[in-house]
Formats: structure tokens, sequence, C-alpha cells
């Protein structure tokens, strides 16, 4: 769910990523007469693709597009040219395989990308390390997929954040950034959440620190 403002919104825009990598990016305007039962279809989705990731955008922002077999690409919103209502949107990232999109973050000043695999291993990385790209390419290396498994989610994270991490078996933890290690796209990281044999990480979201959490003694590089 995304707050839309009700009025001021001029050049803003909601950009939209699917997971079979296109990405449609429409301004807030088109939005304004939405009823709140019926609504307004704001995206024409291809056979077997569905709508994953909506970010409100302030039609400048730089976004990192990653994917499940370890790929990601960092674009400038700006290069995708706005449409309207009923169309599919562009192609954002070139997909090889069975790959599909994790995951989309709005990037920032000063921010690291946490990146974390399905078996609970995750990282943060300076987003210095994601070169700016066209759109349409396959991007860079984000994680060694095939030694440490597929990549679970991405999110532009501060290092006075806590970030919390939810499984597909209902369990969640919450994490202080600050005790994460930062490495490069190349390197495994900690183990941020033990997983049994059939769980997975399914999704990660940032908040504000809490000063009395326990925060989570990550060591392992």
């Amino acid at each position: 769910m995304i707050k839309m403002p009700e009025s001021g919104d001029e050049g803003m825009y909601l950009v939209m990523v699917t997971k079979r990598g296109l990405i449609k990016r429409i301004a807030t305007s088109n939005f304004h007469s939405a009823r709140r039962k019926v609504g307004i279809k704001a995206i024409v989705l291809n056979d077997g693709d569905e709508l994953a990731w909506v970010r409100l955008t302030d039609g400048n922002s730089d976004l990192l597009i990653a994917t499940a077999n370890g790929q990601a690409l960092h674009i400038a919103e700006n290069t995708v040219r706005p449409s309207g209502k009923a169309s599919h949107g562009v192609k954002a990232i070139r997909l090889l395989g069975d790959d599909e999109v994790i995951g989309m973050s709005i990037l920032r000043d000063g921010a690291y990308v946490f990146t974390i695999s399905e078996n609970g291993i995750g990282r943060l990385t300076p987003q210095s390390d994601y070169p700016i790209y066209r759109r349409a390419n396959k991007g860079v290396k984000n994680y060694p997929v095939a030694t440490y498994g597929k990549v679970a989610a991405i999110k532009a994270v501060d290092l006075d954040d806590d970030i919390i991490v939810m499984a597909d078996n209902g369990v969640i933890i919450r994490v202080f950034a600050k005790t994460i290690s930062v490495v490069g796209r190349t390197g495994r990281g900690v183990n941020i959440m033990k997983m049994t044999d059939d769980s997975k990480v399914v999704a990660v979201a940032r908040a504000t620190h809490e000063e009395d959490t326990d925060d989570e003694e990550n060591s392992e590089q």
C-alpha cells in the first residue's frame, strides 16, 4: 500500500516493476479520480507476469533492480519514459533463463544495499559498487548464488536502521544494520537468520532502530 498525496504531487510518479523485468513509470496525477471501490487499472500485464514492486518517486530517483539469480541493475528513473494507464511498460533488466526480479529499491546518498539469500545469509554493500547502466541489460553480478543460494530480497538501508527479515514459516527477526558486515558484491556476508531445512527468507523491510532491541552479534564473514 502506498499513500498518495491528495495535492501538490506535480512531478511525482509511481514506478512499477514486474517479476519478468518490465518497468513502467506513470504520473500520480493519473490516479486523482480513482474511486475507493472500483479503482483504476494501472498497468497491463503480459500472460504469466505479475506486478511485484511499486515505489513513489520524485521523478529523478536512482533505482536498483535485483534478480533471484544474483544480478542487479542500477538505472536512472528518468531514462524510463512516462506512459499511460493502458501500457505494459518497457524492459528494465534483461533476464537469463528462469531468472526473475525479486526486488527494487530507491537509492539515496549514504545508504547501503542489503542483500539476503533465501538461506538467511545477508550483507551490506556500498551503493558505489553498483555502477549506473542503461536499462534493458543484465547489469552486474550482485551475489554468488551458486555457492550461497538464490537471492530472496534487497533493500536500501542506512546503518542506523533496523532490518526486519521474514521467512515463509512465519518467523520474523529484527537486526540492527550496523551489526552486519559491509562487503563487496562478491562477498558472502553473515548468517542473519537461522533457517530450517524447508524454510526460506521471503521479504525484508527497514524500520527505525529501537534502542532496547537485542542486536544480533554477526561476526562470521
